[in-house]
């Protein structure tokens, strides 16, 4: 069944949505910044360590978003 243009509009806005508050929140929350350990090298490593599957999860999430909001505005631009 074929979406409507209304609902693959909907579709794009939610999947647009969704990276608007993905990048808000990779902004403003800051979990365990590798500069925040200390001063030191030895602190700064461990501290990238924890950080970087965050960021990765974060730019996955956004691809899948943005992926998602393409098909919609594909779709909508070729019925």
């Amino acid at each position: 069944m074929m979406k409507s243009p209304a609902e693959l509009i909907a579709d794009a806005e939610r999947a647009l949505g969704r990276m608007e508050k993905g990048i808000r929140q990779s902004t403003t929350t800051r979990p365990c910044w590798p500069w925040s350990a200390g001063p030191d090298a030895e602190t700064a490593i461990p501290g990238m360590h924890r950080i970087l599957p965050y960021i990765g999860g974060l730019a996955d999430d956004l691809r899948a978003y943005h992926y998602d909001a393409s098909q919609a505005v594909r779709r909508l631009a070729n019925p």
